[in-house]
């Protein structure tokens, strides 16, 4: 008989294993300051915002390994180990015998779905929530056990940590009630593990949720509605159940078919219910509860390019259920024969999956012929190509077709002057004039307004670049009347330029033209601060320093 902890062991060294090829993936479209040494990493106490915990392991990773890209691969496949011995500790937990729950820790440890969580270096965010949700989820387990109270406090403090590394680990809190009514837990002990919780869920809205500035302004279409949320339900269990030819960061396929195997799974569980299997109808609502992100997200974001991430912890609870139900099988060598061949084909697509990260150009390449119609898909490809060494008029055609895209977002924006930049010289004249031949000069000039602020922000120390940001922006305003973020950046350049009675009338402009108000609250602010220096008298202060003088360098195109 193996011991718990060599079981633990086997299972953490099959994900180590598994995942290893994804070590030398590089980095990908989100990660524009590990490439450029930029400011993407905020210091934790410097901006209290959701995930902080995982823009502080980014930091952490910084200072140990500098820009090594393994060092950050091997923390996510530690990460993974990990979770995957944890769900086995919490499969015990449930009921399962410490075969079958390695059965199920196995099964999770090789889900190909999970590749991309792992593999990608932005992953990590899914897998800390997952870490900190798991172990949340093993010390709630432990207080229904032995009603021990400091068990049920380290939860919810748990809970919060997870919070505090996705959104996503909200939905840990109906998961605990589902857990809790299928058990049959007592009313004052359920009342108190909710009271934690909310605690813990009330500590996160009020001092991380909050934070943020102005929405960028993603570009994606509007709400796709129930339709698309249980197209994505039927998108993402069709994916975990039948692992078979994923592709990296599918686009969510609204149709019937997949709208209809989203509602399937309902009348499954009101079946298990109605039939007295409660255990098997408590894992399938758990596996329906963590799909819960993705169908919210698919609501929101119609056909963009979500991803396998968001399936990492509901991979965890089918994994589970799989495993119920194998524990019910009575026929031992049976029993064994199907876990085998379940494992060899897992272990077999997860290495696979795996493998695919080390080649960027041809996964992203891949990835926009499917989904011709998306930035994101064209920018990642371009950087891909770019840092396999390809010859820039390549890279330089892949660009292009990102900035001709209508999703066009401002943080892609951000992402592609540096590849513009690190493609060769004059980088930021050679998008400019691309963005004038693609979207035309008013949306060139906010584009290139808008990163030019940006950057001087980041630092405050050249001037140069808020004077372009300034020449951009008036330029853009001139050239296009009704763009009011092209207002607002240009208000907060003239605030920065300590040009306070421009940045009034343009943040006035601003609050005319933003009809939705999803600027009002920041442009009051700003406003607010402007008017209390005026009655101080510091409303006409002088310039910045440096203003007057000559600009280093001129912005593109003027």
């Amino acid at each position: 008989m193996v011991p718990p902890w060599g079981l633990a062991g086997l299972v953490a060294a099959a994900a180590v294993i598994a995942s290893l090829p994804t070590v030398t993936g590089g980095f990908f479209w989100d990660t524009p300051g590990l490439q450029s040494g930029g400011s993407l990493f905020i210091p934790f106490f410097d901006h209290l915002r959701p995930r902080s915990l995982f823009w502080l392991s980014m930091d952490l990773d910084r200072i140990v390994w500098g820009m090594w890209a393994p060092g950050y691969h091997l923390f996510n496949i530690a990460l993974h180990a990990f979770n995957s011995v944890l769900l086995m500790f919490i499969a015990r937990r449930v009921g399962l015998s410490l075969m079958v729950a390695a059965f199920a820790a196995g099964l999770f440890a090789l889900h190909p779905v999970n590749g991309e969580a792992v593999g990608w270096v932005f992953g990590r965010a899914w897998l800390l929530m997952a870490m900190f949700s798991m172990t949340s989820f093993l010390l709630y387990l432990r207080y229904v056990a032995d009603r021990i109270p400091a068990a049920a406090i380290s939860s919810a403090l748990f809970f919060l940590l997870a919070l505090l590394s996705g959104q996503g680990a909200m939905v840990l809190l109906p998961l605990v009630a589902l857990h809790a009514w299928s058990v049959r837990l007592a009313r004052k002990n359920v009342l108190f593990v909710v009271l934690l919780f909310s605690i813990s869920l009330l500590s996160y809205q009020y001092f991380f949720r909050g934070a943020g500035g102005v929405s960028q302004g993603a570009g994606l279409p509007g709400s796709g509605g129930v339709f698309d949320a249980f197209a994505s339900l039927g998108f993402y269990l069709s994916r975990i159940v039948l692992p078979l030819g994923l592709k990296a960061f599918p686009i969510l396929p609204g149709n019937l078919i997949f709208m209809i195997a989203g509602i399937m799974p309902l009348l499954v569980l009101y079946v298990l219910y109605s039939e007295g299997y409660r255990a098997e109808a408590s894992g399938f609502g758990a596996l329906l509860l963590l799909l819960l992100p993705a169908m919210v997200v698919a609501m929101d974001e119609r056909s963009f390019p979500l991803g396998f991430r968001y399936a990492y912890l509901p991979s965890a609870a089918f994994c589970v259920l799989v495993a119920q139900w194998v524990g019910r099988v009575k026929n031992e060598k049976v029993s064994r024969i199907f876990q085998a061949v379940v494992l060899a084909a897992f272990a077999a697509g997860a290495v696979a999956g795996a493998v695919g990260w080390d080649d960027p150009a041809g996964m992203w390449q891949e990835a926009a012929h499917r989904h011709g119609n998306r930035a994101l898909l064209h920018a990642n490809h371009g950087a891909a190509l770019l840092r396999a060494g390809v010859p820039p008029d390549e890279v330089a055609r892949a660009l292009e077709r990102a900035l001709a895209m209508d999703d066009l977002s401002d943080g892609l924006l951000q992402f592609m002057i540096r590849l513009y930049e690190a493609s060769g010289e004059g980088g930021e004249r050679r998008m400019y004039e691309a963005l004038v031949s693609k979207r035309g000069k008013a949306h060139a000039d906010y584009s290139m307004g808008f990163i030019n602020y940006k950057r001087y922000v980041a630092h405050r120390r050249d001037v140069g670049v808020l004077k372009r940001a300034v020449s951009h922006l008036e330029s853009a305003v001139a050239g296009e009347d009704s763009r009011p973020l092209a207002y607002y950046y240009l208000g907060m350049s003239y605030v920065e330029a300590r040009m306070y009675g421009k940045a009034e009338h343009a943040l006035l402009k601003t609050r005319e033209l933003d009809l939705a108000a999803r600027y009002l609250d920041e442009t009051e602010r700003v406003l607010a601060l402007i008017n209390s220096l005026d009655r101080a008298g510091l409303k006409n202060m002088p310039a910045l320093p440096g203003w007057g003088e000559p600009a280093a360098s001129q912005a593109a195109g003027q």
